[in-house]
C-alpha cells in the first residue's frame, strides 16, 4: 500500500472564548491538516498544531516541511514505518509536522485493517477520563469558570497559574472556596514561577492537597526543578522541558521531576510517543498525556494511546475549547462530561471534506 499523493490544508479555528496561560492568550488556533492517499484511494488524515513558543514552528514552516519531504514519502509502503521515519529523522525539529504525517500513516493502516485505532493498539477500553483546564485570569473569573466545570460534571480541574505567588494563592483560594463538590485539582504554571514564588506558595499547595504541579520553572532550568522537588511532596511533571527521549534521560539524570507530559505535537506523533511511554515506564516516571489546542483528529489518537497504556494523568480537553460550528473535522471522540468516548469506526473515525485540501 504505497503513498501516492499528499494534500495539505491550513485551517484557522475560532475558540469558544479567549484561552490564556502564562505563555499568552489565544482567540484562534491555526492548524495544518493533511490527507495522505494510497494506491487504493484510501485517505489517512493527520493534524499539526504548531506553536512557536513550544515546538518552534508555525503553519508556514509545517507546510514547507511536508512539501520538502513529500517526494521522498511518495512510493513508500504505509506498513514500512521504519523507512518512513528514516526519511523524517534526517531532519531535526519539525515535531508537529512529523506528527501530522505519522498520524495520517496510522489512520491509513487502521483503515486497511478496518479497525478503530484504539483497537489496533490492543486496548479493550473505549473510554478515558480527562481533566478540563481553567484558563488563567482574575481570581473571581477563574473561580466562576471552575465552578461551571464542576457543575457540568468534571471532577478533575487543571488550574492555570502564572505568578506572582500572592496572586496565584488568591486564585487557588477563591477557586477551592467556591466549589463544594469532591474535585481533584492539578496546577499548571507554564514556566512562570521563580524558586522564590514556588517556596512561598508551597505550604498552601500541600494544605489544599494539589495532585500535581506541572512545569513550574522555565524549560531550560532543570536545577530549579531539582531544588524544588527536594522540598516538595507533590509530584512535579515536566512539560515544555520534554520533547525527545534524550530529554527524558536528562530529566532522570538530574532527578528533577516525578513524571512528564507527553504531547504528540512535541514528540513527533504516535511512533515517538510510544517510545517515550516505554522509556518512562522503564525509568519509573509517572506519565501525563496532554495536548496543544488540537481538534478531535489528533485527540482521538492521543486518547487511544492513553487507553492502551493506562496512562494516569489525562489532559485531553482541547476540542472543548474550539467552536465546532467552524470546524471542518467531523467524527472522532465524543465527550460525556469528563469521559472521552473513543469512536468505533476505522482509523480515527474522522471525516474531513476533501474540498479544503490543496493537492
Amino acid at each position: 500500500m504505497q503513498i501516492s499523493e499528499v494534500r495539505i490544508s491550513k485551517v484557522r479555528l475560532k475558540l469558544r472564548s479567549i484561552f490564556t496561560t502564562a505563555l499568552g492568550s489565544e482567540e484562534f488556533t491555526e492548524n495544518v491538516l493533511i490527507a495522505l492517499i494510497d494506491k487504493r484511494g484510501d485517505i489517512g488524515f493527520g493534524e499539526s498544531c504548531p506553536n512557536m513558543r513550544i515546538t518552534g514552528e508555525n503553519c508556514e514552516t509545517v507546510i514547507q516541511f511536508i512539501k520538502f519531504v513529500e517526494n521522498e514519502l511518495k512510493g513508500l509502503n504505509i506498513f514500512e514505518t521504519n523507512r518512513i521515519w528514516k526519511v523524517l529523522d534526517r531532519y531535526p525539529g519539525f515535531s508537529s509536522a512529523k506528527c501530522c504525517i505519522d498520524l495520517a500513516i496510522y489512520d491509513l493502516i487502521c483503515k486497511y485493517f478496518d479497525l478503530p485505532f484504539w483497537k489496533y493498539l490492543g486496548t479493550e477500553n473505549p473510554e478515558v477520563k480527562t481533566d478540563i483546564t481553567v484558563s488563567l485570569g482574575k481570581p473571581e473569573d477563574m473561580a466562576r469558570e471552575a465552578k461551571e466545570y464542576a457543575n457540568q460534571g468534571f471532577r478533575i480541574l487543571k488550574i492555570k497559574l502564572g505568578g506572582p505567588a500572592e496572586l496565584d494563592i488568591e486564585r487557588l483560594s477563591k477557586i477551592i472556596e467556591n466549589i463544594d463538590q469532591d474535585i481533584v485539582f492539578r496546577i499548571d504554571v507554564n514556566q512562570a514561577w521563580t524558586l522564590r514564588d514556588a517556596f512561598k506558595i508551597l505550604p498552601y499547595l500541600e494544605k489544599w492537597n494539589i495532585e500535581i504541579i506541572e512545569q513550574p520553572f522555565p524549560y531550560w532550568d532543570l536545577l530549579s526543578h531539582k531544588a524544588f522537588k527536594e522540598k516538595c511532596r507533590i509530584p512535579i511533571i515536566l512539560d515544555e522541558s520534554i520533547h525527545t527521549p534524550n530529554d527524558i534521560i536528562k530529566a532522570f539524570m538530574f532527578n528533577c521531576c516525578n513524571g512528564v507530559n507527553i504531547k504528540l505535537m512535541k514528540c513527533g506523533g504516535i511512533t515517538k510517543a510510544v517510545e517515550i511511554v516505554k522509556l518512562c515506564r522503564y525509568l519509573g516516571f509517572e506519565i501525563m498525556i496532554g495536548c496543544m489546542i488540537e481538534t478531535k483528529l489528533s485527540i482521538t489518537a492521543a486518547a487511544s494511546l492513553a487507553s492502551a497504556f493506562n496512562i494516569k494523568y489525562v489532559d485531553l480537553d482541547s476540542p472543548l475549547l474550539i467552536d465546532e460550528r467552524e470546524c471542518p473535522i467531523k467524527g472522532g471522540i465524543e465527550y460525556e462530561k469528563d469521559v472521552i468516548k473513543l469512536p468505533n469506526k476505522p482509523g480515527f473515525g474522522i471525516y474531513i471534506n476533501e474540498s479544503i485540501f490543496k493537492s
